[in-house]
């Protein structure tokens, strides 16, 4: 999660508040303020004008002062009805995320990444359980894109023993090469214990998010998995409660929620470039990347370096292994579309895909400096769920460990 101070800003007239232009937002503690020279070197371009961020999540409390006029419309895609705007899980998982992108530092001083995009609220899965269904994941994120998203948020995963199911794969075909939308997903966060392969961060065409610490470090307890794809900030993280207060986590969640933010912002400062262009931006200028043709099993491709992202000039046709991935497996399944308004439709009901990302090779040459990404918030239960009938077994596997500060 995060925390921050006032911002406010309209086309290219920037007016930041002076606790905020004079260091990171609440006296520091949003380090990643710092480790991404976000208001010397992003602001002054972009705060995210322009882009919407669907958040997949638990639903976000949009009336709190740091979000008023943040949160637009959602839905609730596992009740089927419901626009998404008050936050169905008990410590506030999707507050914290959307904290994190999006805060506008008033009351607590909370301040967003990203202050000047919109939110997009779409609740999935039963909070208080931590399942989440492939059926229903699939339907929330047709409906988000359907429904204006540019950038996708999926601060969650659960555990699969068959790779990204069918259902979802289509429906991340469908948003990122019919839709033109980026997705960002939560690698998990038990890296030292079973590190068992998670989705949505499996799927093929997913921006798979480790998380790392203040000095680049990658979390211990961040997922070692083939899919991993790049690294951000998700130790000790400030970010929003549920009714406003100030939280502390550490987790591959926010380290995804700030991944998502950066790339609304990178897309804000280039709104010519299609979304394949954007997730290029971001893998040609890592830092701590690994040699050609090996990924790093907790920074894939390595940590993300924001600023360098948003502002240096890259090749139109910079290479992007994690859109190959997606257009070289899988031929996409003629499933059609949420319905533009009610409830989203599942597709796509066959068995699950057993396609999970490859450590895709030799690309990306732009060396380093610094950077450290993730988050920390709350959301999926490890509790054991009764697989569906004629499913492999799926499990929630955590994205978010709330900490005692």
């Amino acid at each position: 999660m995060v925390a921050g101070a006032a911002v406010a800003s309209v086309a290219c007239t920037f007016t930041i508040t002076p606790s905020v232009a004079d260091g990171a937002p609440l006296g520091g503690r949003e380090w990643w303020f710092t480790a991404w020279s976000v208001q010397s070197d992003i602001w002054p371009k972009t705060q995210g004008s322009g882009v919407t961020v669907a958040l997949l999540d638990t639903g976000v409390s949009a009336a709190l002062p740091e979000l008023r006029g943040v949160v637009t419309p959602g839905y609730n895609a596992h009740a089927g009805s419901g626009d998404g705007r008050h936050d169905t899980s008990s410590e506030g998982h999707g507050t914290a995320m959307a904290s994190l992108i999006a805060a506008q530092g008033n009351a607590s001083g909370m301040t967003g990444i990203a202050p000047r995009v919109k939110i997009l609220p779409v609740i999935v899965g039963d909070s208080s359980r931590g399942e989440f269904p492939p059926d229903e994941v699939a339907a929330a994120i047709r409906w988000a894109v359907d429904h204006g998203a540019k950038v996708v948020n999926m601060s969650f995963g659960t555990e699969t023993t068959a790779g990204c199911p069918a259902q979802v794969q289509d429906a991340v075909r469908y948003a990122v090469l019919d839709r033109d939308v980026v997705l960002m997903a939560a690698a998990g966060n038990d890296g030292d214990g079973a590190n068992a392969e998670s989705f949505p961060a499996a799927c093929d065409g997913v921006v798979a998010v480790g998380a790392v610490d203040r000095y680049a470090r990658p979390w211990s307890k961040s997922q070692r998995q083939p899919y991993v794809d790049v690294a951000a900030p998700g130790v000790e993280m400030v970010g929003l409660g549920k009714t406003g207060e100030l939280t502390i986590g550490t987790g591959t969640s926010d380290a995804a929620a700030l991944t998502s933010a950066g790339v609304a912002l990178i897309r804000s400062a280039h709104p010519e470039l299609n979304g394949r262009q954007v997730v290029a931006r971001l893998l040609a200028t890592l830092r701590d990347m690994p040699p050609p043709g090996k990924k790093d099993p907790q920074r894939g491709y390595g940590t993300i370096r924001l600023a360098k992202a948003v502002n240096d000039p890259i090749p139109l046709d910079a290479p992007n292994p994690i859109y190959d991935e997606l257009r070289d497996h899988a031929t996409p399944s003629a499933t059609p579309s949420a319905p533009a308004t009610g409830g989203p439709s599942a597709s796509g009901s066959g068995p699950p895909s057993t396609s999970s990302k490859p450590a895709i090779g030799p690309i990306l040459g732009l060396a380093a400096a610094g950077l450290v990404l993730l988050v920390a918030v709350a959301m999926l239960a490890t509790r054991r769920r009764a697989p569906p009938a004629g499913q492999p077994p799926y499990r929630p596997t955590p994205t978010h460990r709330p900490e005692n500060h």
